[in-house]
């Protein structure tokens, strides 16, 4: 695989397990995924470092179901993006770089990264 590093730091609003999640719905039927190792910056791992993300959230109890649900998936989404950030710097400070793995499609292609 041909390595590519970032050459900016992937934006704050930028959530690659949330991002990579949203864009399954937007592949559609017949088009072909790819993958794509891309090495970040230090500049992200400082910023993961110095700005940790909040414990996920517990959910209240509620009597309606729906409510229940979203509250649910919203601790799943936050968890998530924790234990990704964790890996990230667990790379970093085993190897001293760190990659992530995105997917896209030939219409999506590098939407968001430079390279």
């Amino acid at each position: 695989m041909k390595e590519e590093v970032l050459p900016t730091p992937v934006p704050f609003g930028f959530r690659l397990s949330i991002a990579q999640e949203g864009s399954e719905s937007k592949a559609g039927a017949g088009k072909r995924r790819k993958k794509k190792v891309l090495r970040l910056e230090k500049a992200y791992i400082d910023f993961l470092t110095e700005n940790s993300l909040p414990p996920p959230y517990q959910p209240l109890p509620s009597f309606d179901r729906r409510f229940n649900e979203l509250q649910e998936s919203h601790a799943a989404k936050q968890t998530a993006d924790i234990e990704e950030c964790d890996n990230i710097l667990k790379q970093y400070a085993e190897y001293g770089c760190a990659y992530v793995e995105i997917e896209f499609t030939d219409d999506e292609k590098d939407e968001g990264f430079a390279g």
